[in-house]
């Protein structure tokens, strides 16, 4: 279940899909304290604008680059190949 609360708070698992990575994985990194995270009543919890700041203090491209990037990317939808069926 994702939950976010007030908007600026994250549990784990939405968390690990705003990060790209697994919940295992994002909890895993919680131990060995590479990510940003706060205890809130025995819960981990993450703040959102601390993750963003975390992603873009990392090499690499940048978030907007890697949007761009994801945009231009993406082939468009065709819609002249489907020929009706459906996949099984």
């Amino acid at each position: 279940m994702k939950k976010r609360i007030n908007g600026a708070l994250m549990d784990v698992n939405s968390s690990a899909s705003f990060l790209g990575l697994s919940e295992r994985a994002l909890r895993a990194r919680v131990a060995r304290n590479q990510v940003p995270y706060r205890k809130l009543g025995g819960r981990i919890v993450f703040v959102k604008s601390e993750l963003e700041a975390f992603m873009a203090s990392l090499n690499g491209v940048s978030l907007d680059e890697a949007l761009g990037n994801l945009q231009r990317e993406l082939p468009e939808p065709n819609r002249s190949r489907s020929s009706g069926r459906r996949l099984r």
